[in-house]
């Protein structure tokens, strides 16, 4: 009943029938909060369960989702690396063949089988006297 100053229900008496009424009243609403809290306790539990799930399968995913980054970064690297390996041998092969064509016996060799040059012999220089020709002559342009 209600909370007012005068209630006239506190004063009468009440047979023994209704009082056992009103205990089981107050029981089966006592037992239907009890229900409520315990439905509310296992909703949050659930929640807490799914959302903690949720977190786990992210994680999960974005570790997988690193790991294939790291696995296509190793990939271009391994390319790259073996590019740059063809890319020395044939640095290694190219300075071979030009010191091998550019070497001094190689290139007698080419002057003389090709070119039919020879060395020349001390009776084959001839030296130049031009001292006699020290003087300037001056022409006057008209």
């Amino acid at each position: 009943m209600g909370m007012v100053a005068y209630d006239i229900d506190n004063y009468v008496e009440k047979s023994r029938e209704e009082i056992e009424k009103r205990q089981q009243i107050e029981i089966v609403r006592k037992e239907k909060r009890l229900a409520k809290a315990r439905n509310i306790a296992s909703a949050k539990i659930s929640a807490k369960a799914v959302i903690v799930s949720a977190i786990l399968i992210s994680m999960l995913f974005a570790g997988i989702y690193c790991r294939v980054q790291i696995s296509e970064i190793n990939a271009r690297s391994a390319k790259v690396k073996s590019a740059i390996a063809v890319a020395e041998s044939d640095n290694v092969r190219l300075n071979m063949e030009l010191d091998s064509k550019a070497s001094i016996y190689s290139i007698y060799e080419y002057a003389s089988d090709v070119l039919g040059m020879h060395k020349i012999s001390e009776n084959q220089i001839n030296y130049l006297d031009l001292s006699a020709f020290d003087e300037s002559v001056l022409v006057k342009a008209e």
